[in-house]
């Protein structure tokens, strides 16, 4: 076939296939989708998905156990002696009902391991929020309560969201009596969008419960935290009815423009 024959062969399927075009474009565009979702996982998990239990990644990181898709992790510190504990899991559920169950603070007794009363103060810059938290722990040790602050990252493009906490003091929450004050030293929380139905999330806690608890006992309780917690917020994202309004409100604060 010569160049002439080729191109009136090129028109003459155009004209019987007019769409043809547009669905080679859209099938490439979902081809490239699909493979940049599955690279965003890869950035997301590398470094934790290839480690067996009782292997330790290049930040320090343990992985300690794994159970129910749930990965729990834990880190020594060179500043404490006290250890920091993470977990992970991917939570089949869309990034903002993520972010609806997990930012009502006033709830967060419903899935927080060990947690018997949450509720917000008034906010100070720097801060987002600012969270009151009391920890029920078994007799004879007195509860714990954490006074902290918590600041948001939020990146519109990369679907991620991020909040880090640590102690602060506030003129509005006195000490409780028989409730020792901990201090919360760092903790953190991921949400990371994969698709339209599936987010990864990752949660990491290090307090100093302060008092006269031996350090064993507090890694010890402190260990079946990231499983615990993970695992009642995915039950409660998966579950409980009622978050509607405060999905849309999510959507509206942390709008996506993922592809």
């Amino acid at each position: 076939m010569n160049d002439s024959s080729f191109a009136s062969e090129r028109l003459r399927r155009s004209a019987q296939f007019p769409n043809l075009s547009h669905m080679r474009i859209r099938a490439i565009g979902w081809i490239a989708g699909l493979v940049s979702a599955f690279l965003l996982v890869g950035v997301v998990r590398a470094g934790d998905s290839a480690l067996e239990v009782g292997e330790t990644d290049a930040q320090g990181w343990t992985l300690i156990y794994e159970k129910d898709g749930v990965k729990a992790f834990r880190r020594s510190s060179d500043d404490s002696i006290l250890h920091e504990f993470k977990g992970q899991a991917v939570i089949k559920a869309n990034f903002h009902k993520v972010l609806a169950v997990y930012l009502d603070a006033a709830r967060s007794s419903e899935w927080v391991s060990d947690c018997v009363e949450s509720r917000v103060l008034p906010a100070f810059p720097p801060y987002d929020q600012i969270t009151y938290n009391r920890t029920e722990l078994p007799w004879p040790l007195k509860d714990r309560d954490f006074v902290y602050g918590e600041r948001y990252t939020f990146d519109a493009k990369r679907g991620f969201f991020e909040n880090k906490m640590k102690s602060v003091e506030h003129p509005a929450q006195a000490e409780v009596t028989d409730v020792v004050r901990g201090v919360l030293v760092s903790s953190g929380f991921i949400a990371q969008y994969i698709d339209e139905n599936t987010t990864w999330v990752e949660m990491r806690v290090h307090t100093d419960p302060k008092g006269s608890i031996p350090t064993s006992v507090v890694n010890s309780v402190t260990r079946k935290w990231p499983y615990e917690s993970m695992r009642d917020l995915r039950h409660r994202v998966l579950t409980v009815t009622g978050y509607d309004e405060r999905e849309q409100a999510m959507r509206k604060r942390f709008p996506l423009t993922v592809q």
